[in-house]
């Protein structure tokens, strides 16, 4: 993850929102007081996604067990 300073993001903010968009990498900004973690909202939505199925119940183990099952058992209907 890269460590930038606020002043570092301020001059570039055009390039660090290009570089986290095509790496997916998130920025730790430093500031004095506080600091923050600058994600793309690709990956924000992501994140956004994978909260929402876990908070059904049972969800979680669902997806687990459907990773599992080999391809082949999940098209067994289906007539291609």
């Amino acid at each position: 993850m890269s460590v930038l300073s606020v002043s570092e993001v301020k001059e570039n903010l055009d390039i660090v929102l290009d570089e986290i968009q095509s790496t997916f990498e998130p920025v730790f900004i430093a500031g004095k007081n506080s600091s923050a973690v600058l994600i793309s909202e690709d990956v924000w939505r992501s994140i956004e996604e994978t909260l929402y199925l876990y908070s059904i119940p049972s969800m979680k183990e669902s997806i687990i067990a459907g990773m599992q099952e080999k391809i082949e058992d999940c098209f067994s209907e289906i007539e291609w």
